[in-house]
């Protein structure tokens, strides 16, 4: 068990210290830094760790921060590490090791849809049906990508020196427009205010905004539009490659959205407000898109949400496979790394709530623990429909 630990660290210390070479004054890095060096002073400071009351009282605990130190913080705008569709191997060692992952738990349908599982200090949540949709073949919830925003604005103040700010809002932004019972003044008006809750903790005036990134949810269809605000672009990134000559899946949504934010720009002073009155929206023509695929629009968003940093497609690395059963197993894989990463997210303030619960599910016995959740296979698509 020590030795495996002491693995560990020079795994850890490898990284910091070749993130630090690159990135000398990066103040992540060096928090990063401390916390292995805590991490592991107590322990090192024994002369038999491997047979002290101490290691043997946190050894689980031990188990758990190792792996969640190495996982948890892994956006492509991570100094250390390039987001990957494959899950970590440190995290994928403590599944194979404990038999049970957090995901496990969430889809057992063990607990009341309503228990809150996602909190962050600034008051938004998330309640378990809305993790619960995470499971395969199911459609993921828009407030599943509302997490993913949060999450991804929460380690924006982590990247790397060279990456550009990107903002994140939460789907509601682009929706109020969709709110038919509202005038074209009040559909602006609504739009505006929902885009400043969005961004006020990051930039509200947008001037130091490289990317706006607004997830849009339309006819049970999720897709995305950036803003691109270094080098004025509107595009959309959608998965669907299904042509639509006459412009029904985006309709006149676009061009409204692109008024709505010159207009914004424009209050606000921006620089590139009238450069970005010319842009026309345009889609990406990826070689992922897919034809048939209609489950996993969410899932797409969310990895496009991550990946896209603007530029040239060439630069655009989501690493998608073509539209096959291998980009069905990539899928299947991001919605268990999206879920778990917003689980056990630093800022999650249920994180300790929902690590007790997993811990207790994994007390169950194995062959109980395996029938719940052949059961709750068949029933969480009836349940997700029934509080949709």
């Amino acid at each position: 068990m020590y030795d495996m630990i002491l693995q560990q660290k020079k795994v850890l210390e490898d990284k910091i210290n070749d993130a630090v070479k690159k990135y000398p004054e990066n103040q992540l890095v060096k928090e990063w830094e401390n916390k292995v060096n805590d991490l592991f002073s107590e322990v090192s400071t024994s002369e038999e760790p491997e047979q002290s009351q101490w290691w043997y009282d946190n050894e689980a605990e031990i188990e758990r921060t190792l792996i969640l130190a190495t996982t948890h913080k892994q956006f492509d705008n991570s100094p250390i590490e390039k987001c990957s569709i494959q899950m970590p191997q440190e995290y994928a060692d403590f599944a194979n090791r404990y038999g049970l992952v957090e995901e496990e738990w969430i889809f057992s349908l063990q607990g009341e849809p309503n228990d809150i599982v996602f909190h962050t200090l600034d008051g938004f949540s998330a309640q378990r049906f809305h993790m619960e949709s995470f499971f395969p073949t199911c459609e993921l919830f828009g407030h599943g990508i509302d997490c993913w925003s949060q999450v991804l604005n929460l380690d924006e103040s982590k990247r790397a020196p060279e990456s550009p700010l990107r903002v994140y809002c939460k789907t509601n932004v682009t929706n109020s427009y969709l709110e038919s019972d509202l005038t074209e003044s009040q559909h602006k008006d609504k739009f505006i205010e929902n885009l400043v809750l969005s961004i006020e903790d990051m930039d509200a005036s947008l001037r130091f905004v490289g990317l706006l990134f607004l997830p849009v949810i339309r006819s049970f269809h999720i897709f995305l539009f950036v803003i691109n605000l270094q080098h004025p672009e509107f595009v959309i990134i959608d998965n669907n490659k299904v042509d639509d000559p006459d412009g029904e899946r985006y309709g006149q949504l676009p061009q409204i959205i692109k008024e709505y934010i010159v207009d914004y720009l424009k209050s606000q002073n921006h620089p590139k407000a009238e450069m970005f009155s010319h842009v026309m929206p345009h889609r990406l023509e990826m070689t992922w898109r897919t034809i048939n695929n209609i489950i996993d629009c969410g899932v797409f968003t969310m990895h496009h949400m991550e990946t896209y940093m603007g530029g040239s497609m060439n630069e655009f690395k989501a690493r998608f496979k073509n539209e096959s059963s291998a980009q069905d197993d990539q899928l299947v894989k991001l919605r268990t790394k999206y879920l778990y990463k917003i689980i056990t997210h630093e800022y999650n303030v249920r994180k300790d709530y929902v690590l007790q619960k997993v811990d207790e599910f994994h007390k169950i016995p194995s062959r109980q623990r395996s029938q719940l959740l052949a059961i709750a296979k068949e029933e969480i698509h009836r349940r997700l429909h029934d509080l949709s």
